[in-house]
């Protein structure tokens, strides 16, 4: 593994009269060779310099795990919303017996508006059928 360590200079446009001033940044920034690849090290988040795969092409990073490992930073960005009983129902059933889908609609961003669709569509139905029902046997 080969390492360096360097300043960064960052040019900042004051607002008088236009005129410019250098700051030195006081970041250290880490250059590292683990198995062939280059990675500048900031903050414990390995950036490769070379873009080889479509991953790193779009951005991504690593972070390095148990010392051995570099695992890419994902993050699932998806809001938790408040569900009622038959949306908490849904995802406990998809969960326990239908894992693929499960995992499948959390990668996907979707599991959130399935969960939503799914209340929504129980709170419709029973719109319909507790009325029906109280009719039925005499009720309300």
């Amino acid at each position: 593994m080969s390492e360096g360590k360097r300043s960064v200079k960052i040019e900042n446009r004051g607002s008088e009269g236009g005129e410019k001033k250098l700051k030195e940044v006081k970041a250290m920034v880490e250059m590292k060779m683990i198995n062939g690849v280059q990675y500048q090290v900031e903050e414990g988040i390995y950036n490769p310099i070379v873009k080889e795969s479509s991953f790193e092409r779009m951005g991504g990073t690593y972070r390095m795990e148990g010392g051995e490992y570099l695992v890419p930073n994902l993050e699932l960005k998806q809001e938790r919303v408040a569900l009622g009983k038959y949306g908490r129902m849904r995802e406990n059933f998809l969960k326990e017996h239908k894992k693929t889908y499960y995992t499948s609609l959390k990668i996907q961003g979707q599991l959130m508006n399935h969960l939503q669709g799914v209340e929504k569509e129980a709170q419709r139905i029973l719109e319909i059928e507790i009325p029906r029902y109280q009719k039925k046997r005499g009720g309300a």
